[in-house]
């Protein structure tokens, strides 16, 4: 994942090619393409649309992705603003682009899964969760976010906000209790089924 190098800056756009129903293969075929161009071939001649890439019919999801979806996601990570939208008219498979089927994972789910998958990897098999400066400080705000995201990797309090607030709360007791510089991402995942039921009562 580091070596996702995300967008460059600016609008990118693509085309992807649907593949031809029933009806339609029984005309002609008035168009042709190539990976950054559309050409429209008419009795007049030809009239050619360039774009940053053209997805051939048949391309699956994984390899749209690839190329459109992830370079944006790596590129938020690293706090960049993007967006990733749809557009074309009904029936020109936006939903598959975006949601896709099980055997082939459409832009959302695969976003997802990228996401986590980052999540954990930067957190790795040791988390400083305490920062002391010279004079004992602590900088509470990064320690919440830290139990938070492993909150969310260990899929507790998912739906349930209070409750991921409560469970920081008595973390963040813990945390102050202990005189440690450094407390793992194991102690911590250790706190969950011990401080549950402290978490249910608040």
């Amino acid at each position: 994942m580091a070596d996702d190098a995300g967008p460059a800056g600016g609008v990118s756009v693509m085309l992807r090619i649907r593949p031809r129903n029933a009806k339609e293969q029984e005309g002609d075929d008035c168009w042709s393409w190539s990976d950054d161009a559309i050409v429209e071939v008419g009795p007049s001649g030809n009239k050619r649309y360039a774009y940053d890439r053209c997805f051939a019919p048949g391309v699956g999801n994984k390899e749209v992705y690839e190329c459109c979806g992830k370079p944006v996601v790596a590129g938020a990570l690293r706090g960049v603003n993007g967006t990733i939208f749809t557009y074309g008219q009904t029936g020109s498979g936006k939903t598959h682009s975006i949601l896709g089927v099980p055997s082939d994972p459409g832009i959302v789910q695969r976003t997802g899964a990228y996401i986590f998958a980052a999540v954990d990897e930067r957190l790795g098999d040791r988390l400083h969760l305490i920062d002391r400066d010279n004079d004992g400080i602590v900088d509470v705000e990064e320690i919440r976010d830290a139990l938070a995201a492993i909150a969310l990797r260990q899929n507790k309090f998912r739906e349930d906000p209070e409750a991921l607030e409560a469970f920081i709360q008595v973390a963040l007791r813990e945390i102050d209790a202990n005189s440690d510089d450094v407390i793992t991402v194991e102690e911590v995942e250790k706190w969950f089924d011990s401080l549950e039921e402290e978490v249910e009562d608040q």
